[in-house]
């Protein structure tokens, strides 16, 4: 019982600082994920706004929300599937 008291006593500081460097990574990921995101749909959706409304008629007819919708998607899934990713070799799971 003891051996096993020292083993994870030894084994402790590793996991711990592990786990912590893994949560701060993903802390960090996604806080500049959000900011840039924020500014990339801002960017976006006044650029949109900003086309006449015969264009906007045609670009709504033709799904173009819907595309970009689809597409950030994509992205937002790529970018936490990646981070997760990371974290999980920081880890060492």
């Amino acid at each position: 019982m003891a051996s096993v008291a020292v083993w994870l006593a030894a084994l402790l500081p590793s996991l711990v600082g592990r786990v912590l460097a893994a949560l701060g990574l993903g802390v960090v990921t996604v806080t500049g994920f959000n900011i840039a995101w924020d500014s990339l749909k801002s960017l976006i959706l006044t650029n949109f706004g900003g086309m006449s409304a015969d264009i906007m008629g045609l670009a709504n007819l033709a799904g173009v929300g819907e595309g970009l919708g689809i597409i950030l998607g994509a992205i937002t899934a790529r970018v936490t599937f990646t981070a997760l990713m990371s974290a999980k070799k920081i880890a060492g799971i």
